[in-house]
């Protein structure tokens, strides 16, 4: 059944996946204009580490706004496609629990979210190898100066999980936002502007902000990285992440629980 549904997942959303595709590749050139002028010292020249952690690491715009705009466009529908399109009439009956049914769509938001990762990584580098930007140890992003690390590979690593952690997280929210509002536009909306108040307490919320969700997945924010933030660890964040995905998880599976398939208004 799993594979019915992400088979499904993939035909009723490859217009989605398309232009998420498109999207990333053009905040992947907006990062090469902007990554530079960020920490680069004059007349040196951006290399693939300081392309690709800093565009992850872009908190304004691309990961308060873009990214969880963009990857909850793609998941918002997971559950409500099923009764929109009558795929519930046929996959209820087939599986044996609700609760599996709701493992299946989280196997699939983490599908999804490995899927987005690559895209991101992989947008960088081709774009690096078509202009030749250079692939060196030397990084001049203080991420790589200021964390604990043999090489720059456990940098990227810690960097891409943390990332990836991050959008299994903001799909669980705009899934349950999905079921909770039972407006796809709304949900979406909600998310929008929600990042447009992680921005505003970015600018002017101070310490409180590592209380937020989107800020969960921003490494240089962390302490690790010589943030202000001295309360807001590595350790903090996969703990709030991990424990608010098994809570959202089991309020989704209440919401499921308590609804027949007819009593699901679209």
């Amino acid at each position: 059944m799993l594979q019915f549904q992400l088979r499904t997942y993939i035909f009723n959303n490859y217009k989605k996946l398309i232009i998420s595709m498109i999207l990333i590749v053009l905040l992947s050139f907006y990062s090469l204009m902007n990554v530079p002028y960020l920490y680069l010292p004059e007349g040196a020249r951006i290399n693939f580490g300081d392309y690709l952690i800093g565009e992850l690491n872009m908190i304004q715009l691309i990961m308060f706004i873009a990214y969880p705009s963009i990857f909850s466009f793609l998941v918002l529908n997971i559950i409500r496609g099923d009764f929109e399109d009558n795929y519930i009439q046929l996959i209820f009956p087939r599986t044996t629990s609700r609760f599996i049914y709701l493992l299946n769509k989280f196997i699939i938001i983490i599908f999804v979210a490995l899927c987005f990762t690559m895209t991101v990584v992989l947008s960088k580098l081709v774009i690096s190898f078509v202009l030749k930007i250079p692939f060196e140890n030397k990084c001049y992003n203080y991420i790589f100066h200021t964390m604990k690390y043999h090489n720059v590979y456990e940098v990227y690593f810690c960097n891409i999980l943390l990332f990836f952690t991050g959008l299994v997280f903001i799909g669980m929210i705009a899934l349950f936002l999905s079921l909770y509002i039972k407006n796809i536009g709304f949900s979406i909306g909600i998310i929008i502007f929600g990042g447009f108040v992680h921005n505003a307490m970015f600018i002017f919320g101070g310490k409180i902000i590592y209380l937020l969700p989107f800020t969960q997945y921003i490494l240089i924010l962390h302490k690790e990285c010589g943030s202000v933030l001295d309360k807001f660890s590595l350790q903090f964040s996969y703990a709030y992440m991990l424990i608010s995905i098994v809570i959202i998880f089991f309020m989704l599976l209440r919401i499921l629980n308590k609804k027949e398939i007819g009593e699901f208004s679209i």
